[in-house]
């Protein structure tokens, strides 16, 4: 028998039952176990995975120290840094594998001709030597020293500048081609040897002073992303639904309007040439293309009309939700750093990772793939005409065996997976700050959060980081599945001629592994905020998700929509903003002004700053809003099963939002499925 509960009455969880009616509707929306676990209740998720990820990072740092000691057997990790001639010998390094410590910079030298052939360069190639000057005149002499084949002893060898170059270069080893003299070096030597010169242009070099004149501005353009990110947030509180009617009247003006223009192409005669120039000229395929583009763009255009009419309510509850969002993100102004805070482990990462990866391409067997003759020219003293020495000397690389490649792949997966990992946590952090503020208990007016961030970074990596592991694994062996697949896809292309069945077939292969990536990182985002919520492993998460879709499959797809159009919109208006005021700042104000010519690079780079500040900004908005979601649910859920015996815990909501739950046309039974276990803390979270 149900216990009767007074109106506005707390309730614990021993004192609601639930007969047969309410249990099922209660496992329809949420599973027949759904509560929201507090924090001193939460037990560790999926341990065995935390522990199968810190192993596999002790592997991590086995391959690494694995690497560095395979390339100190043959001259240590700075061969390809500071480079290394055709013998094997590194540039600026002493010792058996060095070619010297002056003998630091890297010339490009003709090798392959004999004193026979040397008026005829044909068959000449082009290998390293190591040099000490790096020679500014075509001609200058270049001193270097070589292994001879024959008697296995380093020889000094003479040789001349086929091409000049800038001198040595400050930050790095490599001799650089200058641009001027270069040509005419080339000419003046008969075009013995073609030079290529697109590495360096003097358009690039005024480019670049630019860029350096510029960097103030540059630097301003940061600040007017935050800036502008900032007024965006607050523009989306104050005016969310103007907002969202300019993302969706953009989105439906741009549907309609590329639909026009394909049917203007497929039905465009030569009396239209004055308008578009090919018209009259397609060929039927081209029409048939075009006629397909409208009908496709039309298309959608109807669906996603009827989509905003007929879903017009829930559009008004993404709006709320919007609100709520920015008001969860003033509150708790931390949550904005935790995306810049958690991109250091993220850079350490890549940082160790090529690292690595550096020591891995100096790691190996250093073998002798082939030999070619090298020409010294000794002046004696006194003479006039130098005398021609020919030297055989080995042509040495690093190879690879299958220990190596094992290692690559090995390290290749752990950057993924930890990749992954950070991503999850990042994820998981945001969801745990929200859902704590959502449910937070209120005194006087205020909120009593405490740190949420931190306690969601305590549980990211805690006791839920064998979760975040867990999910980080099963998208990284998606995403290497996605790289396999189209690798295998570019060779089967190639090998194929490009023939349009291999091509097809090809592309259905990489879509469809693409497909269940994307649901694979999907899934396991979302499952985050159910652990975030209740505590439970990702299995149990995964669960949940699949239930709340398929209880709430409207609103969630409403909700991405409308969200997916407000990101876009806000990355649109802070990149355009960004970009105006620092083209302002170069234009109209000193000293760029006078001392920046062209402000198009500048304005380039402005562009990439003010692209990773607003995802940034957008990853936490977009994370909030998708977590405010699913505590609205909850929320809504146990308001109409508990009726006026449930007694709200103060959350987050805006009066719209509660009046929506209070007014709801459900009619709330007299005894419900409680959704939350309140005996020992009270509160939610």
């Amino acid at each position: 028998m149900s216990t009767a509960i007074a109106a506005g009455a707390p309730i614990s969880a021993n004192q609601v039952q639930l007969d047969d009616e309410h249990a099922k509707s209660h496992a329809k929306d949420f599973g027949p176990d759904f509560q929201i676990v507090p924090g001193a209740d939460r037990q560790c998720t999926d341990v065995l995975w935390s522990i199968l990820f810190v192993f596999f990072w002790i592997g991590m740092l086995v391959v690494g120290f694995t690497a560095f000691a395979k390339a100190d057997d043959i001259g240590g990790i700075y061969r390809h840094y500071r480079g290394y001639q055709m013998d094997g010998k590194i540039c600026g390094q002493g010792g058996e594998f060095g070619a010297g410590v002056d003998y630091k910079y890297r010339m490009q030298v003709l090798t392959g001709l004999s004193s026979s052939t040397i008026s005829d360069p044909s068959n000449a190639g082009v290998e390293g030597l190591c040099v000490k000057n790096c020679p500014k005149v075509f001609g200058e002499k270049l001193q270097g020293n070589v292994e001879n084949k024959l008697t296995k002893k380093i020889e000094a060898v003479t040789m001349y500048a086929m091409y000049p170059t800038d001198g040595n270069p400050q930050y790095t080893t490599y001799c650089t081609p200058a641009v001027n003299e270069t040509a005419a070096a080339a000419s003046a030597a008969g075009n013995a040897i073609s030079i290529n010169n697109s590495t360096v242009t003097d358009y690039f070099q005024e480019m670049l002073y630019d860029v350096n004149d510029a960097m103030g501005a540059i630097w301003a353009s940061f600040g007017f992303s935050i800036l502008f990110s900032f007024v965006f947030l607050i523009f989306v509180k104050l005016f969310a639904g103007i907002t969202i009617f300019v993302a969706i009247t953009l989105g439906l003006s741009a549907l309609a309007i590329t639909g026009y223009f394909f049917y203007f192409l497929s039905t465009c005669t030569i009396a239209d040439q004055a308008t578009f120039a090919s018209c009259g000229t397609f060929g039927e395929y081209q029409v048939m293309t075009y006629q397909f583009g409208c009908g496709l763009s039309w298309g959608l255009f109807i669906i996603l009309f009827l989509v905003v009419f007929f879903m017009r309510d829930r559009i008004f509850l993404a709006i709320k939700l919007m609100r709520q969002a920015v008001n969860a993100i003033n509150d708790m102004k931390a949550m904005l750093l935790t995306p810049i805070l958690m991109m250091l482990p993220l850079v350490a990462l890549l940082l160790w990772w090529l690292y690595v990866c550096v020591a891995m391409a100096a790691a190996g067997a250093l073998d002798v793939t082939g030999n070619t003759t090298v020409l010294s020219f000794v002046t004696a003293e006194g003479a006039t005409v130098p005398t021609v020495t020919e030297i055989n000397v080995p042509l040495r690389t690093v190879v690879w065996d299958n220990e190596m490649y094992g290692l690559f792949f090995y390290h290749f997966f752990g950057l993924l997976w930890t990749a992954a990992f950070l991503m999850a946590a990042l994820n998981f952090i945001l969801s745990s700050a929200t859902s704590q503020w959502y449910f937070a208990e209120t005194a006087n007016g205020i909120k009593d959060l405490g740190t949420p961030v931190l306690t969601g970074t305590l549980r990211a990596f805690g006791i839920h980081g064998g979760t975040m592991a867990f999910g980080s694994f099963l998208v990284a062996v998606f995403e290497s599945i996605r790289m396999i697949v189209d690798y295998l896809a570019h060779k089967a292309r190639k090998e194929s001629g490009n023939n349009v069945v291999v091509r097809f077939f090809c592309c259905i292969a990489q879509c469809c592994v693409r497909c269940f990536e994307k649901c694979v990182k999907w899934i396991t985002s979302e499952a985050y905020v159910f652990t975030a919520l209740f505590g439970t492993s990702l299995c149990v998460s995964v669960g949940k998700t699949f239930a709340f879709i398929g209880a709430n499959l409207g609103r969630i797809g409403i909700l991405t929509m409308v969200g997916n159009m407000i990101v876009f919109v806000g990355k649109i208006f802070v990149m355009g903003c960004t970009c105006a005021a620092t083209y302002a700042l170069l234009v109209y104000t000193q000293p760029y002004a006078t001392t920046v010519n062209n402000v198009w690079l500048p304005l380039g780079i402005a562009m990439i700053i003010s692209y990773v500040v607003v995802n940034l900004f957008m990853a936490v908005f977009a994370r909030t809003l998708d977590t405010l979601l699913i505590c609205y649910v909850a929320e809504e859920s146990m308001a109409h099963r508990h009726g006026g015996a449930y007694k709200r815990k103060q959350p987050g909501m805006s009066n719209a939002i509660k009046k929506e739950c209070n007014d709801s046309k459900l009619n709330p039974p007299n005894q419900a499925p409680l959704h939350l276990d309140s005996d020992k803390s009270g509160r939610f979270i």
